[in-house]
């Protein structure tokens, strides 16, 4: 009744999800002739299966291992593995004839079953894929289950693998414990009636699963596959391909901006990865990869970033724009496939100017702004590919001044403040550690002219970050 109780409580996860595909594998070793409670162990186990097909909804099969060659043979039985009803929907009555043949025999390779079990399923459907091991004993044929399981998953076998062990003892429930674990499972002990009823309950609030409404996020658009035919996207709305990407293909898309802005784009993933084989074959994962790429308009790179593996995962890319025109976005991934439906990218777009406006200072004496003696402007950026910025204002001779720079956020570099002549001497310069501000020592003007105030960075930092700046007369 126990072993019975455990498979209908397995079976329960499954009837719930709409596209599922369960494979028995039963151990019918020379050990399962063992009597417990008045009946054999292989007895028990096919009343346990009998018992749990009628509560699986989904395709289902069933392999057996150690049920033809007996233990005189070692070799021939450690190779005796046979999927003896094939995963379908409507294989429950050809598994209930073929349980009743199965006579325990050889040797437990538990390890070459697994192996072996990997095409039992249609890998080309997308669908949940599971495997329910049940053994009395303890791989003998010297292989690592759990090692085994890890690897299939490793090479995209998307599966979960629950492990039952019958009336075991402590060094073969570890074994068997370790193999659930590296197959994403859990490991069920059927050996008393207390430790069942614990089992049960446990393996009931962790299993049951019930099938929700898919959302998915994001508007659809596919890229273009080059620089010459990238899509225009609209800044604001999230994204999503509408198809899988393979690794190191990306789609290519492009932003109008303006100099003095910056494009920010917010990369995420949600719960599932992809795998997409040579052969077209797509498997689906549970680590998902999304990356992107800002490209200035002379289609140099100038970010990028990737979400490795990771669930609800979330990257920014930011590129300050240091010319007017068409930035490009490249969407995809270098390390592995893109799923569709688990990924979105959303644009947009901030100015980035000085003076509390949207204008930039730029780094020449021609694109200097304007600077206004005596008002603190609030609203500055310098940094990404804004590497200096200019202000100009007029003064007499004998006019005193001094500098105040305040920075917003910290900066990683020193920030150097000069003030010059229009034939680029120096009058004062100041360099601030990163982060400090301060204001500069108070200078004197030799004649009456045009006059600037540069704003620059010892390194360039990697995105614009703001700070305040003033120009004070003293007298």
């Amino acid at each position: 009744m126990a072993m019975k109780q455990l498979l209908i409580l397995l079976i329960v996860p499954l009837t719930a999800l709409a596209q599922s595909d369960l494979l028995f594998i039963l151990d019918a070793s020379g050990s399962m002739r063992q009597t417990t409670a008045g009946k054999t162990q292989i007895e028990a186990a096919k009343a346990a299966l009998r018992d749990a097909l009628p509560h699986v909804e989904g395709a289902v099969g069933l392999r057996v291992y150690a049920h033809r060659e007996n233990q005189a043979d070692k070799e021939k039985s450690c190779l005796d593995s046979e999927l003896v009803v094939p995963i379908s929907v409507d294989s429950k009555t050809n598994i209930e004839t073929a349980l009743s043949a199965i006579d325990p025999k050889g040797y437990t390779p538990i390890s070459y079953s697994l192996e072996l079990s990997k095409n039992d399923f249609d890998l080309t459907k997308e669908s949940k894929k599971t495997i329910i091991l049940l053994s009395d004993g303890e791989e003998t044929c010297g292989g690592d289950p759990a090692a085994t399981i890890k690897k299939l998953i490793n090479e995209g076998f998307n599966v979960t693998l629950h492990v039952i062990g019958f009336n075991v003892d402590e060094k073969t429930r570890a074994q068997l414990k370790a193999a659930a674990l590296a197959g994403n499972g859990e490991y069920f002990d059927a050996k008393d009636a207390n430790e069942l009823t614990q089992a049960l309950s446990e393996a009931t609030k962790k299993s049951y699963v019930i099938e929700k409404a898919k959302t998915v996020y994001g508007k659809e658009i596919r890229g273009g596959d080059s620089f010459e035919t990238a899509v225009t996207l609209e800044t604001g709305v999230e994204y999503r391909l509408d198809h899988h990407q393979k690794s190191h293909e990306y789609d290519y898309f492009k932003v109008k901006a303006e100099a003095g802005q910056e494009l920010i784009v917010t990369l995420k993933t949600l719960e599932k990865g992809i795998q997409i084989r040579d052969d077209g074959q797509v498997i689906e994962g549970e680590s998902p990869y999304f990356g992107g790429k800002i490209n200035a308009p002379n289609r140099e790179q100038i970010v990028y970033r990737e979400i490795i593996g990771k669930k609800f995962g979330t990257e920014e890319m930011r590129a300050p724009t240091g010319e007017t025109g068409e930035y490009f976005l490249l969407i995809g991934s270098e390390y592995a496939s893109v799923h569709k439906d688990h990924a979105t990218f959303t644009v947009s777009i901030v100015s980035k100017g000085d003076l509390d406006s949207d204008k930039d200072a730029g780094d020449s004496f021609d694109t200097a702004l304007g600077i206004e003696i005596g008002k603190r402007y609030k609203v500055n950026h310098l940094g990404g590919a804004d590497k200096a910025d200019l202000y100009s204002f007029s003064a007499k001779t004998g006019d005193t001044f001094f500098v105040a720079f305040i920075p917003g956020n910290e900066y990683t570099y020193y920030t150097y403040v000069k003030v010059l002549t229009e034939f680029k001497e120096n009058i004062t310069q100041k360099s601030f550690v990163g982060g400090q501000g301060g204001k500069t020592e108070s200078f004197i003007i030799p004649e009456d002219g045009l006059y600037f105030v540069e704003v620059s960075l010892s390194n360039p930092e990697s995105i614009a970050k703001d700070y305040s700046l003033e120009l004070r007369k003293t007298q």
